[in-house]
């Protein structure tokens, strides 16, 4: 993954923290509160940092489809995906893999439901995520997504993969 194919827009909390920084920087420029800036520029400059966080979470990951095995149709397919970190010295922490649309909230297991990983500096890992078939032979697997609201949760950083056809 690199800058090309990761996304990144604001959580429900981010859009929240930028209207109390609004709010807090216009009431201390109409007061003229100097403690006020400080504590604004502060929240500003960790927003920012934030951001490059979230983003650099995901910058050097690589993913690799495993080898699948046969299941009959309506059976769940369980597809593995090896996590790679590329990079020697930082960790990649609190990502989630998700196979297709997500499922409901309060869903546990089956298709569409978010499996977590994290990476270790220059480590990999495997993720397996179910896909839901309905007929045996060629299967058009579903987008994966990973995506990632480390280290604030202020922001969401994201990147799809589509893998195409699998014969299953």
């Amino acid at each position: 993954l690199n800058q090309r194919n990761l996304y990144i827009l604001p959580t429900r909390a981010g859009w929240s923290f930028s209207a109390v920084f609004l709010v807090l920087l216009l009431a201390s420029i109409n007061e003229q509160i100097n403690l006020g800036y400080a504590l604004s520029f502060l929240l500003g400059g960790t927003a920012m940092a934030a951001l490059y966080q979230t983003h650099g979470n995901l910058h050097g990951v690589s993913m690799r489809l495993l080898t699948m095995r046969s299941v009959h149709a309506g059976q769940v397919l369980r597809v593995g995906i090896t996590l790679t970190n590329e990079h020697r010295q930082l960790g990649r922490y609190g990502l989630q893999i998700t196979a297709g649309p997500k499922a409901p909230e309060g869903t546990s297991e089956g298709p569409g439901c978010p499996q977590d990983a994290e990476l270790a500096p220059g480590s990999d890992c495997t993720v397996e995520v179910d896909v839901a078939t309905t007929t045996r032979g060629w299967l058009t697997l579903p987008r994966i997504t990973i995506d990632t609201r480390f280290p604030l949760g202020l922001f969401r950083a994201w990147a799809y993969w589509q893998i195409g056809r699998a014969h299953v």
